[in-house]
């Protein structure tokens, strides 16, 4: 069995292929290459003045995609 951050970082890459089509989505890039069974690592996105409202707005139309179209 896949140790979870091995796991989790195949995850990220296929939801950014997934998702690549959507200018709204960010997906952190994965460094493969430093990832391993007890590390995670990820590109750090720092953002100021996120609207929590458009973000929960987003995030249930990622979920309706995920669920009914794919």
């Amino acid at each position: 069995m896949l140790k979870y951050f091995i796991q989790e970082a195949r995850n990220s890459i296929r939801t950014a292929i997934n998702f690549k089509h959507s200018s709204r989505i960010k997906i952190p890039k994965v460094f493969q290459e430093l990832t391993t069974n007890e590390v995670d690592d990820l590109e750090f996105i720092r953002e100021m003045g996120i609207d929590p409202k458009k973000v929960a707005k987003v995030l249930v139309e990622a979920f309706a995609e995920m669920i009914f179209l794919k």
